[in-house]
């Protein structure tokens, strides 16, 4: 999966990998491959991770997200400091600075959910995680917490992305116009 929540400003380093990660990401990519081939899975239906104000990806106020660098997706305002699963997913990256988690839904989409704008710089303060990595999950399950008037008060914008990273080969997204959302309300759809 693509880096998440990286400091512009450093390169990025090679770090080894241990025999048990190398496992874990055999076990992975079998897991990926396995997910692909369940297309049938599809249509899959991608529900609101948090409370807030709906809006297109085009509207987020960082280029990456906004021009679709990492791939497509929507965002929510959030109005309240809690991210729950947008569908039955496998949680397959943690960022160690817990503003950004990576999952695998059951047809095999890639998502990430990013919590914040350049919130990596304030290195996990705010955050509180629900889940680990390797965990499976179901939609409306709570996965973090983040405390938005802190971030706030620190400068940091709060709008939250959900990036399609790694669709299902030959889908599309159908996504919901901007509108005010309750957690599982439908906010795309991924189709073939």
């Amino acid at each position: 999966m693509i880096g998440i929540g990286f400091d512009k400003k450093s390169a990025v380093q090679a770090v080894p990998v241990s025999t048990v990660e190398q496992k874990e990401t055999v076990k992975t990519v079998e897991a990926r491959e396995e997910a692909q081939e369940e297309t049938a899975a599809l249509p899959e239906e991608i529900g609101a991770f948090t409370k807030g104000d709906l809006i297109g990806i085009e509207e987020v106020n960082d280029q990456t997200f906004a021009r679709k660098v990492l791939g497509d997706g929507i965002a929510i305002v959030p109005k309240e400091g809690a991210i729950y699963a947008p569908a039955d997913a496998d949680v397959e990256i943690v960022m160690d600075t817990k503003h950004a988690l990576g999952l695998r839904t059951k047809a095999g989409n890639g998502i990430l959910i990013h919590v914040g704008i350049d919130t990596v710089n304030l290195g996990g303060r705010y955050f509180t995680l629900h889940t680990g990595q390797g965990r499976s999950v179901k939609k409306g399950e709570l996965l973090l917490e983040f405390d938005q008037e802190k971030i706030k008060a620190e400068g940091y914008d709060t709008t939250t992305s959900l990036i399609i990273t790694e669709p299902v080969a030959d889908s599309r997204l159908e996504k919901e116009a901007d509108k005010p959302v309750q957690v599982g309300d439908r906010i795309l759809e991924i189709v073939k």
